[in-house]
């Protein structure tokens, strides 16, 4: 046979769990009127992620909506936002990033009269995935004999985002909106043909008044995106991840009454993968020549997705000696959900994390309105199909609940939505050239016999004989691979060298 090597290209997927960084962002902003703060939400916007210079950078954008009571104990809200940047120390050159920011403490550093400093501390969380050309030796190769093994691994097909916009619409009994926070969640990711669908929920939160008095209300809207996606089919894996970039909302006065009015602006970026199959050559044999492998190592992925993990949580907040006692609570919204630690184990998803944010309650004695900071702590474990990936997560409050207890105490109940991306590696090792070398001498003796040490396969035997697997079998057809120490085979060599 002509000696014929073939190579392949195989766009094989690696994805590595980039170091996490924190940057505390510090902005000075000027309220008219300033009484108290009492509320304030702080949500991120990542810009731009690129890697140069040993780094992965991150530009992006802070945005504040900060709830407060003027002088005369009026009830009103400000929007500021702030541009900042960090970097993370890598060691790849190139790739796409996927990166997950969120702020875990936002709160005042200073306040001098009406101009305040808020400090708030923003966790960015990094994916990094590269397409890698792995040039490998094709069974399509003829000459020699191959050795091969199926090896399996995750093909990204294309990435897009798309912007959208919901209009929510509802009854309401508030008089007026003086402050409004949108979350978006996906609950399902699917890959139709040339499409993918996202579903989930747009949660619109708003503090106004009623009457004077300080009120909330929770407006839920299902939703179902279908984005078109060049080349996507049935059992596709989709990683798609959503941000809120701008929310309003206002009371409209009609006829029938009072009408809730929100517009909520979102940005989501997709991608999506599909699992590959090759046989991949790992070994070669000739019984003519020498043959002169280049062996070299691929970290591949061969495991990526994304679930949606929906929870409820509880805990119990003591309230500070020095805070007046809580007699009615009159808004909870606007929590955050912070994920500490996560990991997989046995197929369960073990989370933990802490749920926190500002309660405005008014307290009978002194007669006033408060607000108060709480955080309460959760740990929780789900059933997913996950063994030793790595995991990212980020988790979002879809809906708290706070109940007084005893005065001084505050139960709260939150369901969270979980976003994790799990994803798994491994190493494989390709014949990336193959050149050929010296002639074998080929055995001229009628027949060989070879005894088992143990442990040996099919490929060892062949080549310590140097006869082509097809024969050795043919001749043994009783024996079973691996050998076991003692087996003896035996080979029969025609004489004519044209025949060997």
């Amino acid at each position: 046979m002509v000696f014929n090597p073939v190579y392949e290209n195989i766009n094989a997927l690696s994805a590595k769990k980039g170091e996490t960084v924190q940057s505390v962002v510090e902005s000075s902003f000027t309220l008219k009127d300033l009484g108290e703060v009492l509320k304030i939400d702080c949500r991120c916007k990542i810009n731009r992620v690129e890697i140069a210079d040993g780094y992965i950078k991150v530009d992006a954008n802070a945005k504040y909506k900060i709830l407060y009571i003027n002088s005369d104990n009026a009830l009103q809200s400000e929007s500021f936002d702030t541009n900042f940047s960090a970097k993370s120390p890598t060691s790849l050159k190139n790739g796409k990033v996927r990166a997950v920011c969120e702020p875990i403490d936002t709160g005042i550093s200073a306040q001098s009269g009406n101009e305040v400093k808020i400090a708030s501390v923003i966790e960015i969380g990094f994916i990094i995935t590269d397409c890698e050309s792995v040039k490998a030796l094709s069974t399509a190769s003829s000459g020699f004999y191959l050795k091969d093994t199926p090896e399996t691994y995750i093909e990204c097909k294309c990435s897009d985002n798309a912007k959208t916009e919901y209009s929510l619409s509802d009854k309401t009994f508030m008089d007026d909106v003086i402050f409004s926070r949108a979350t978006c969640v996906i609950n399902k990711r699917s890959a139709g043909v040339e499409n993918i669908c996202v579903e989930g929920e747009v949660i619109l939160e708003t503090v106004g008044t009623k009457g004077g008095e300080i009120c909330s209300q929770t407006l839920v809207i299902p939703y179902s995106e279908t984005f078109e996606c060049n080349g996507a089919s049935y059992g596709d894996m989709v990683i798609a991840n959503v941000c809120v970039t701008f929310c309003d909302a206002v009371v409209v006065s009609e006829s029938e009454g009072n009408k809730l009015d929100g517009v909520v602006r979102c940005d989501f970026d997709f991608a999506l993968y599909c699992e590959r199959e090759f046989l991949n050559v790992g070994d070669v044999f000739s019984v003519k020549k020498q043959l002169l492998p280049t062996l070299k190592s691929h970290n591949v992925c061969e495991k990526i997705s994304n679930f949606t993990v929906l929870e409820r949580v509880d805990g119990n907040v003591k309230l500070g000696d020095n805070m007046p006692a809580c007699d009615v609570i009159l808004s909870a919204c606007a929590f955050d959900a912070v994920v500490n630690s996560v990991k997989c184990e046995d197929g369960s998803l073990l989370v933990e994390g802490a749920v926190s944010g500002r309660v405005i309650y008014s307290c009978s004695s002194p007669d006033k309105t408060v607000s108060a900071y709480v955080v309460a702590p959760f740990s929780f474990s789900a059933l997913l199909p996950l063994s030793d990936e790595e995991v990212v997560a980020k988790a979002d409050v879809t809906a708290v609940t706070c109940r007084v207890r005893r005065g001084n105490e505050i139960d709260i109940k939150a369901d969270l939505s979980v976003d994790v991306i799990a994803f798994r590696n491994k190493e494989i090792a390709v014949i990336s050239e193959l050149l050929e070398g010296d002639d074998i001498v080929v055995p001229t003796s009628a027949f060989s016999v070879y005894i088992a040490e143990g442990g040996e396969s099919l490929w060892d035997v062949s080549g310590a004989l140097g006869i082509n697997p097809d024969t050795l079998t043919e001749q043994n057809s009783s024996l079973t691979f691996p050998l076991v120490k003692g087996d003896r085979i035996t080979i029969y060599r025609a004489l004519d060298s044209k025949k060997i």
